[in-house]
């Protein structure tokens, strides 16, 4: 894909087979083949690409996107829209995080894990099939330092286990691994990072 306004990427993903890339810009996202033919062209608002994410079977695409509600001329960006790979049709959204978001998906791909900047120590679970927040992890870490880039409390990483019994967030100064089925925190690791 040529570099341009129009087809210049802010966001880039592999699907997990490895045979479609999916690429966001300023106004739109795009799936490909990898011999460069485009294969959808996913209907955007005119809003910035912050992330996304396939699902481990490669069936959908989620995309963090920021929004603009016209009616009340505000900015709304906590929705997750989610897109059929195979025929590019917007399957119904769910409501995400503000700020920068994360995903992390079962191995099954019944569950959407998010997180990220902007949400300190939050988790959201969301049932796929039914669009609906299972439950939230929530963990009082401290944290270690504040930089001006940085939200030392917020997660930057986030991985089920292949079992989907334990799950696993890291950020600048920590690694939290959690029970997702008694909704605790197993074990907590603390780093120091320095940034210059």
């Amino acid at each position: 894909v040529k570099g341009s306004p129009e087809t210049s990427a802010s966001v880039l993903t592999f699907s997990p087979d490895r045979k479609i890339v999916a690429s966001g810009s300023i106004q739109k996202i795009k799936l490909w083949n990898i011999n460069n033919k485009e294969l959808h062209n996913l209907s955007m608002l005119s809003s910035p690409i912050k992330n996304a994410s396939f699902s481990r079977d490669g069936k959908i695409l989620a995309v963090k996107y920021e929004g603009h509600n016209q009616a009340t001329n505000f900015e709304s960006d906590n929705l997750i829209r989610l897109w059929d790979v195979e025929n590019g049709q917007e399957l119904r959204g769910i409501e995400g995080n503000t700020g920068q978001c994360l995903f992390g998906w079962s191995f099954d791909n019944k569950i959407l894990a998010m997180g990220g900047y902007g949400r300190g120590n939050i988790i959201k679970f969301w049932d796929i099939r039914q669009r609906k927040e299972l439950f939230q992890l929530e963990d009082d870490f401290q944290p270690l330092f504040n930089s001006e880039n940085i939200h030392a409390d917020d997660f930057l990483s986030l991985a089920f286990s292949k079992d989907g019994k334990r799950f696993v967030s890291g950020g600048a100064n920590k690694i939290i691994i959690w029970d997702v089925e008694n909704r605790k925190v197993l074990h907590k690791i603390k780093s120091e990072f320095s940034f210059r």
